[in-house]
């Protein structure tokens, strides 16, 4: 049986507190099979080369700028990196984010199985979400399998322990900077989804 393993951060919590301010609410995912440790291995090193610290908002432009420079320019990352936008209507003008969240978990696994041929009864999902509560593992968890999803666990992860959940991190950090209408960060984005390194769902 395969197993899948899902790193999910998220940004744009603070804007529905902003007066005129924008709505929104992105998800980004990490996700890769048993080659994780690859993965891990790489940005442990483009992390090193670029000097970004562990958080892509506390860290300088410049270095988090070549740091996801890095990542984009290199194949092994190909179809690895997910992201949502989640935005407030009209109609409804709060977000949900573990609905949110929860969501864009489910249609990672359901794109990530369906692109390598996989029916449910082939894998098995272990998601790391950044900062969840243990009760909203429960929650969580019992959410994706009420989907038919295959999920093994849904851990708490943190940047400081998890180097892809740092990826996430800085994958969130730049569709926010591209929403928000930086140039770089858009130009960055598409060139990106252009080549499959990252995936809009």
């Amino acid at each position: 049986m395969k197993q899948l393993y899902c790193y999910v951060d998220e940004s744009g919590q603070d804007t529905q507190a902003k007066p005129g301010y924008e709505v929104f609410f992105i998800v980004s995912v990490v996700v890769t099979l048993e080659n994780y440790q690859e993965l891990e291995s790489l940005c442990l090193r483009y992390e090193r080369e670029s000097q970004k610290g562990l958080k892509w908002s506390k860290s300088k432009r410049e270095r988090r700028y070549h740091f996801i420079g890095l990542i984009f320019a290199d194949q092994h990352f190909r179809e690895t990196l997910r992201f949502t936008i989640h935005q407030s209507t009209e109609f409804e003008p709060a977000i949900n984010y573990d609905d949110a969240t929860v969501t864009t978990i489910r249609r990672t696994i359901e794109i990530s199985a369906g692109r390598l041929g996989l029916r449910f009864d082939e894998f098995t999902a272990d998601n790391f979400v950044d900062g969840i509560s243990k009760a909203k593992q429960r929650v969580y968890k019992n959410l994706l399998k009420g989907w038919h999803c295959q999920v093994r666990r849904v851990h708490r992860a943190r940047d400081e322990s998890y180097v892809l959940i740092r990826l996430a991190d800085a994958l969130a950090g730049l569709v926010r900077e591209a929403q928000e209408g930086d140039e770089e960060a858009r130009r960055l984005l598409t060139h990106a989804r252009r080549h499959g390194i990252v995936l809009e769902i």
